[in-house]
């Protein structure tokens, strides 16, 4: 496979992430789209919530800055949670 010196560098940085839920209620993938960008899928699991036994996905792609701003407003958010439950 042939990827540009600027590509390899930005693989070094950023190896894809999967992470499904133990409930197994979600899955989610991140990886490189190209530079500066991230391809996001998500699976939500629809037949635990309906019982129809079928999952919906989602696939989009953002900016690192963008991904950055909203994993940062998760973060507030979780932290407003546990603030609360103590």
């Amino acid at each position: 496979m042939n990827s540009s010196p600027k590509r390899d560098i930005f693989e070094a940085r950023f190896s894809p992430f999967e992470h499904t839920c133990y409930e197994v209620f979600f899955d989610i993938k991140i990886s490189d789209a190209d530079d500066n960008l991230l391809e996001i899928e998500l699976w939500i699991n629809m037949g635990y919530l309906n019982h129809s036994g079928y999952h919906t996905g989602f696939r989009f792609t953002v900016t690192l800055y963008e991904f950055r701003k909203f994993t940062d407003g998760l973060r507030s958010e979780f932290d407003s949670i546990i603030a609360s439950l103590g």
